[in-house]
């Protein structure tokens, strides 16, 4: 498997590096975000350009899920630069579920 074939594109990768150090989450949340987004994309088809930060910020929250990591979809959201929906992360996580 290439290493480039789970990797997000440069402005969804900020998007998602900077909700992490503000959550101070480890880097490696980064990568299985980007993991579970692409495996997602390959279910649904290519996301649209206006819900890949809400897709994002679902993921990442579906990851922290997983592992167990005591965040809320609130902190997550609140995270997020630029803001995005809480109703819509909820409904994308849903999705993904």
């Amino acid at each position: 498997m290439p290493e480039d074939e789970y990797a997000l594109d440069e402005e969804t990768a900020s998007f998602v590096n900077k909700m992490i150090e503000k959550l101070e989450m480890s880097p490696n949340f980064a990568d299985s975000t980007g993991v579970l987004y692409k495996r997602y994309e390959k279910v649904i088809g290519e996301i649209q350009k206006d819900r890949r930060f809400i897709t994002a910020t679902a993921t990442l929250y579906a990851f922290s899920k997983r592992t167990k990591t005591p965040y809320t979809l609130d902190e997550i959201v609140d995270a997020s630069e630029p803001p995005v929906s809480r109703i819509d992360v909820g409904r994308s996580y849903n999705k993904l579920r």
